[in-house]
């Protein structure tokens, strides 16, 4: 066992004095020095040294040299690992606190976020989470002029490409054989990238062109049945945001690979799963009567585009004709909705957007139920709005305050509202 040797002062400054440090060293050097007085400057920073050398345990704390992109890296790690089913909400919550303003931060933790996604994609929790960072902070995390979406999007299509573009059959094949720890590790991860995008096509941030594409490379040969397992894995996860006509097509495409006496057995049942958990909802399905109904984009679409072109011609009969041909399903009340969303958008333009909604309240085009649960189903979303909108709060006041004054609501009403729609929002809005 080798003893602690001790050096002299002497000696150490002897080594010091005979040595030369290159000029990068030496401008570390003068760096650390200057850290360490700056940090040693605050009254409160205290280094009890103990009298015994071999016991002392005391270092120079980390924490005083540690970079703003060290400390975010930190806190997302932290975030990332206290993220559970109880605390989810919570969670999201804080990450959406973080002051993130680097391509480094962000990358950090676009990858990070769907490392945890992919290796725990059984974890639906994750889904909440991912819903906060692309529809939270969308301008305040657009970082290179590139949203935090479109990096998200770009790392999945890099993951899918290593897929189709490497030996995937024959590199899982030989794991199963040497390593099944990490064939079953692979396996996992891209289950979870299936998942993943299922998701984003519920955002309407993948097309139903690529989805197309990305079964194509997974399912139309046969003999790779471990691509073909990720092609049935993501149509399994598509199934709950797609028509009627579509599961019924997709049944029986996946029927078909039953013909074939090559098929993979563990593929077999696969598919056999899939259709006896599908099967019955393609025979009670009904040929429902395609809707006129417009889209909630169709909706948003033509808030904004009637409302520019009122400002170009000032026609309020043209604008409150326009408005009116907005096809809406009974109960729905996402014309209100957007109409607040245009006014955070275009703040210059609040007065106008705010009289031409008096004018279709006045005209019955909207009504008093429409505008009432129409801000219940605004004020819900606060959270999902705060981050973005410094002008939230300012706008719901100005809105709710001035149906007010005009008599289409009362305070009772606005008392209602709040309470169905957010509590939290009490002070604000009831204020009187």
């Amino acid at each position: 066992m080798s003893l602690i040797q001790k050096y002299k002062v002497e000696f150490i400054f002897k080594f010091k004095n005979d040595s030369k440090l290159s000029a990068k060293v030496q401008d570390k050097m003068e760096l650390v020095k200057e850290m360490m007085v700056s940090s040693t400057d605050s009254k409160n920073f205290k280094v009890k040294v103990s009298k015994d050398i071999k016991l002392n345990a005391n270092k120079w704390h980390r924490k005083r040299f540690i970079t703003d992109v060290e400390k975010i890296k930190k806190k997302i790690n932290s975030n990332l690992n206290m993220y559970s089913k109880l605390n989810y909400k919570k969670i999201s919550e804080d990450f959406l606190k973080l002051k993130i303003n680097s391509e480094e931060m962000i990358n950090y933790l676009m990858s990070m976020v769907i490392y945890k996604y992919k290796n725990d994609y059984m974890n639906d929790t994750w889904n909440h989470l991912i819903n906060k960072l692309v529809f939270c902070n969308v301008n305040k995390w657009k970082i290179g002029d590139k949203y935090l979406s479109q990096r998200i999007l770009d790392k999945v299509q890099d993951d899918f490409e290593k897929i189709i573009n490497s030996n995937y059959q024959e590199s899982l094949e030989e794991y199963y054989e040497t390593s099944i720890e990490e064939f079953y590790k692979i396996k996992k991860k891209n289950y979870g990238l299936m998942k993943l995008i299922a998701e984003f096509f519920s955002f309407n941030l993948i097309s139903k062109d690529i989805i197309t594409f990305i079964l194509e490379k997974l399912t139309l040969d046969v003999n790779k049945n471990y691509e073909l397992e990720l092609g049935i894995t993501l149509v399994n996860y598509l199934f709950k945001y797609i028509s009627n006509d579509e599961k019924i097509k997709f049944i029986d495409y996946f029927s078909i690979y039953l013909k074939n006496k090559n098929l993979n057995k563990k593929i077999k049942f696969m598919i056999l799963d899939f259709i006896e958990n599908n099967e019955t909802k393609k025979i009670i399905t009904k040929e429902v009567k395609k809707s006129n109904y417009m889209s909630d984009e169709q909706v948003e679409a033509k808030i904004r585009s009637n409302i520019n072109d009122y400002l170009d011609e000032n026609n309020l009969k043209e604008f409150l004709e326009s408005i009116s041909k907005i096809n809406l399903p009974n109960k729905s009340n996402k014309i209100v909705y957007y109409w607040i969303l245009y006014i955070l958008e275009n703040g210059k333009n609040m007065e106008v957007a705010i009289k031409l909604l008096h004018n279709c309240i006045q005209k019955r085009i909207i009504k008093y139920n429409t505008l009432k649960y129409g801000l219940i189903e605004f004020i819900s979303d606060y959270d999902d709005f705060k981050w973005d909108y410094v002008n939230l709060d300012s706008v719901l006041k100005e809105v709710i305050l001035s149906c007010k004054k005009n008599r289409f609501l009362s305070y009772d009403n606005i008392k209602f509202i709040v309470n169905k729609g957010n509590p939290n929002l009490t002070n604000l809005l009831l204020s009187k």
